[in-house]
């Protein structure tokens, strides 16, 4: 082995202990309550990602000077060529490239903010300045590029999920069971805070990340054997408990995140019949987990008007219903539909079952050698479905715009009577969101045609809002704002047209790649 491949070896070994290491320390570590908990993750993550990019470039370090004075320098020369141009191309994936161009525009953008040093903390934001973007970068580049995956990570990593899981619907129906709740003071903030993660847009968006892992998991695991259905097992309750936490985390976020889990998973899963019946059965568990929540509520409250009726008090305590987001408004005001909506997907799965069985029957006596149900399970079923579903699917979007145009129209107002906050759009649509997007998209408008193009600075939208609007937006919403709580608008005001064009060109490419590609090539 060269002292090239030895390196590799070293540092491909420290970055599967940092994963792991993530996986465990960023959902959990908290050091003061709620009170401080986005400094706990911010310092958590960039010291340790520090900690961890120096120490490569140690170990990088140590590797040249003892090729350097045994082997002449060889292996030193063989890693530096492969970053010539020639090279280096031969590297580069298409999400690379979009990486490469979302860095490039940051740090131009953060050189030409109207305010710099903000740009480059972030701490007017969500910290997501230019600082924190330089350890992403060392980050992309230690997991790309040495990182190994194995599939005891990534049990630890939905194990993890389960724990965020049921301490987030511990919260939601008041159990409280750390008092983090509780000791925040004004109880007006009390249920925007759930879980290790914090504030409950962010803690959806990491259930989302759990969710999406379990599910696919779930799929992917065969049942061959003994230990592969207990394992099947695990992953299906390990997606209804992650799916239940969405929905109780009551952030509209949710609906979002599963609504395009259900409809992007098709495109993987529809590759083969038990991926088919794996899909059914977690479109089921979704309404399973929509279904217990609407009873967990009901049960609560009938509980708590127990309890009062007979002067005392019950000990838990379901969030107001003005916290509900569109996933928990349905789970408890169409319970019923739920549990129809659940055995009509078991039962189509149960035929659908029964009819591979029946084909696969049939074809076995056709088959000389020995043919699994496995084997034909697994065997690939072509392209249609998955066309006729992406045509669903648009047709599906089409309607959802054709509503919302409806519902702002006034066609049918009586339609939406009773998810009005939901479809019509105004300053307090979605938790004030509407108000909170007019804000950022003037902020645009007034940028000089340049900076549409690069941005007016990473994480500087706190920075606009605090200057421009901050007594403005105390009087007609009773709260400010730091973050626009909309990544595209995020994105397009503070890095700009090509910026934006950057980071989903990376986030869609590297989907894609990871879906459809079959590996890439690594320095």
């Amino acid at each position: 082995m060269t002292a090239y491949e030895n390196l590799k070896n070293t540092i491909s070994k420290l970055a599967s202990v940092y994963v792991v290491f993530l996986f465990i320390a960023f959902p959990l570590f908290v050091h003061d309550m709620y009170f401080d908990i986005m400094n706990d993750k911010f310092y958590l993550f960039w010291v340790s990602c520090a900690v961890v990019a120096g120490a490569s470039l140690i170990i990088t370090l140590i590797y040249g000077l003892t090729d350097l004075t045994k082997d002449h320098g060889r292996g030193v020369k063989a890693f530096f060529r492969e970053f010539l141009p020639a090279n280096i191309k031969k590297h580069l994936s298409l999400p690379d490239c979009f990486f490469i161009l979302f860095m490039v525009i940051s740090i131009l953008s953060t050189a030409l903010s109207e305010y710099p040093y903000e740009a480059f903390w972030g701490q007017y934001g969500r910290y997501q300045g230019l600082f924190l973007w330089i350890f992403y970068g060392a980050l992309y580049v230690l997991i790309s590029r040495f990182y190994r995956a194995k599939r005891w990570h990534f049990d630890l990593f939905l194990l993890v999920g389960v724990i965020l899981s049921l301490w987030g619907c511990l919260d939601y129906i008041g159990a409280d069971p750390l008092g983090w709740r509780a000791a925040i003071g004004d109880p007006s903030f009390r249920y925007d805070f759930s879980s290790g993660i914090g504030n409950v847009n962010s803690l959806t968006a990491m259930l989302a990340l759990y969710m999406s892992a379990a599910a696919v998991m779930f799929i992917d695991q065969p049942m061959s054997d003994f230990k592969g259905k207990c394992r099947k097992a695990l992953y299906g309750l390990a997606l209804l408990i992650t799916f239940t936490a969405v929905i109780m985390s009551a952030s509209d976020n949710g609906a979002l995140a599963v609504g395009a889990l259900l409809f992007v998973l098709p495109f993987y899963a529809w590759k083969n019949r038990q991926g088919t019946l794996s899909y059914l059965a977690a479109a089921a568990l979704f309404m399973l987990a929509m279904y217990s929540t609407g009873s967990i509520t009901a049960w609560v409250h009938e509980a708590n008007a127990a309890a009062q009726a007979a002067g005392g008090s019950f000990f838990l305590d379901i969030m107001p219903e003005g916290k509900w987001g569109v996933l928990l408004m349905l789970s408890n005001k169409q319970t019923l539909l739920m549990a129809e909506l659940f055995v009509i997907l078991c039962f189509i799965g149960v035929f659908m079952y029964f009819l591979d069985f029946s084909a696969y029957q049939k074809k076995r006596k056709e088959v000389l050698g020995e043919y699994h149900f496995e084997d034909y399970m697994a065997e690939d079923i072509g392209k249609a479905s998955r066309i006729v579903w992406g045509l669903l699917g648009l047709s599906a979007l089409i309607g959802l715009i054709w509503l919302f145009y409806d519902a702002n129209t006034g066609g049918h107002p009586e339609w939406y009577q009773n998810y009005s906050k939901f479809f019509i759009f105004n300053d307090r649509w979605g938790t004030n969101r509407g108000y909170n997007w007019k804000l950022i998209i003037s902020y645009f408008a007034m940028l000089p045609l340049f900076r549409k193009f690069i941005g007016a600075g990473p994480e500087t939208y706190g920075v606009y809002t605090g200057i421009r609007d901050y007594y403005t937006m105390l009087e007609e919403m009773n709260e400010t704002y730091d973050s626009p709580h909309n990544e595209v608008l995020q994105y397009l005001f503070s890095v700009g047209i090509i910026g934006t064009i950057g980071y989903y060109g990376m986030v869609i490419s590297a989907i894609f790649g990871g879906i459809f590609g079959k590996g890439k090539n690594t320095i």
